[in-house]
């Protein structure tokens, strides 16, 4: 009986395990159409710069499993859009976007769009992504503070993390850039902030969460760092990073190291006697991931490059690995 419970209990492992490896992923667009973003008052007009950045961030996704979810919004969420990324259902929701126009007199709200997203959007059935558009500052004081905005961003840190979503703030204008969200959002490994500035293309790398390292047999081996890009586009060269350890308890880990055939490679420097005797079996050690020429890349080509997740996990193996040993009879 207790074999049978065992056998049950490592399927059941193995298949979540599987399920979390394979989850499909749900993009939302919580997309400001506030007529500032069509030069109302003399602001930027970059209406249709976002609508072409939509488009093709919308025709780029290659996996058709993926749900889009796109949220044009003003003092609240004016419209909700949902399609799997088929061709048909790109084609579809793209002929909605480009179709869109409102032309309503409004202030700018953040926080109503943006908690309707939190409260009936980011869900943990799928790897959810969101992207909030916006050219200015949350100005709709009648209805809800800065600080409640300042507040949301704040708790929504810890509800992305248990939901497995991740938030990126994109400020579309130099109006839009708010150095009270830029620091709450600084504290939080679930929010980024790129570069502001419409984007031409959003490429989001994905590193492995897990990375293992038998400290014998990969003795002579670096460490890699395997990445995964789910859109077809073309990666610009040059896409360097930085990899960290929070602590040198074991040994430092300190590199900057260039995007080779979606690999991030560096080699472990330590004494292999040394650390046999002093490590378990196996020892999980926390990485930081950054880019550290977004900017750069974003000036050069238009594009913006992100790591989700920025932060993964080397484990460190102590013993040797288990090998089959075939004997051939003469």
């Amino acid at each position: 009986m207790r074999k049978t419970q065992l056998i049950i209990l490592f399927v059941c492992i193995f298949f979540s395990q599987s399920i979390a490896q394979n989850k499909t992923q749900r993009r939302i667009y919580l997309w400001d159409v506030t007529l500032s973003t069509k030069g109302y008052g003399g602001t930027p007009n970059i209406y249709k710069d976002v609508v072409s950045f939509l488009e093709n961030d919308i025709n780029s996704l290659t996996d058709e499993n993926t749900e889009i979810i796109v949220l044009p919004f003003q003092q609240e969420t004016l419209e909700r859009w949902e399609v799997k990324a088929t061709l048909q259902g790109k084609k579809d929701i793209i002929q909605r976007i480009k179709e869109y126009n409102n032309e309503n007199l409004s202030l700018t709200n953040i926080y109503a769009p943006l908690l309707d997203v939190k409260d009936n959007y980011i869900k943990n059935d799928k790897r959810t992504l969101l992207f909030l558009l916006t050219d200015g500052k949350h100005n709709d004081i009648k209805h809800h503070s800065k600080n409640d905005l300042l507040n949301l961003l704040g708790s929504l840190c810890q509800y992305l993390k248990f939901e497995d979503a991740y938030a990126f703030y994109i400020m579309l204008t130099e109006n839009a850039i708010d150095e009270d969200i830029i620091n709450i959002i600084n504290d939080c490994d679930r929010i980024d902030i790129p570069p502001s500035g419409v984007p031409v293309d959003i490429i989001e790398l994905q590193p492995s969460e897990l990375v293992k390292f038998n400290i014998k047999d990969d003795n002579e081996k670096p460490v890699v760092i395997t990445l995964t890009c789910k859109k077809d586009l073309a990666l610009p060269e040059g896409i360097k990073v930085s990899v960290n350890r929070y602590n040198d308890t074991i040994f430092k880990i300190d590199e900057t190291v260039e995007l080779k055939n979606l690999a991030l490679s560096f080699d472990l420097n330590y004494n292999y006697q040394d650390l046999k005797n002093s490590l378990p079996e196996r020892t999980k050690i926390p990485l930081k991931l950054e880019l550290l020429n977004q900017q750069e890349i974003k000036d050069k080509t238009g594009k913006i490059i992100l790591l989700n997740p920025a932060e993964i996990e080397l484990e460190l193996i102590n013993k040797p690995e288990k090998t089959l040993r075939i004997h051939v009879k003469k």
